[in-house]
């Protein structure tokens, strides 16, 4: 008798980080999308005045490599869908940095899906001609599609 295989996929959105998203703190007006995000240091050491918005002068990030997120052990018993969101900086060389989940979902995809994005690449943003680093989201959704029996 033939087994159903279950494939489990994960489908990724790069989304331009709007201030509604952006960590506390992080969140300000700027006269213009060339304008810095924030004055404080990131964990990285890109400085937050070096941050920029995506808009105006400032052309989004083009992800260019991705890495599918494996589903956790207990997702995938429990069969458990639903979208993470993760915050991070595209630097300079187009590698994710301060990268951190926004809104999880648990179940250890939270996880996943961080393992996943740090692993991405991207064509920097530009300023100018120049490439600047810009902070964005990502929204990585689990999903689990049924595979119908192969006879």
């Amino acid at each position: 008798m033939p087994s159903i295989t279950r494939p489990i996929l994960a489908s990724v959105a790069v989304v331009a980080l709007s201030a509604a998203f952006l960590p506390r703190g992080l969140a300000q007006s700027a006269p213009d999308a060339a304008s810095p995000a924030t004055n404080s240091q990131t964990a990285d050491g890109i400085s937050d005045d070096q941050i920029r918005r995506v808009g105006g002068p400032v052309s989004s990030p083009m992800l260019i490599k991705t890495v599918e997120p494996k589903y956790s052990e207990e997702a995938r018993a429990d069969k458990f869908m639903g979208t993470v969101l993760i915050n991070l900086i595209v630097g300079t060389n187009g590698v994710p940095q301060s990268v951190h989940v926004v809104r999880g979902i648990g179940q250890g995809l939270d996880e996943k899906a961080l393992e996943a994005v740090r692993q991405y690449r991207f064509k920097p943003a530009m300023l100018n001609g120049k490439p600047v680093p810009v902070h964005v989201n990502v929204e990585v959704n689990f999903r689990i599609v049924e595979k119908p029996d192969s006879k």
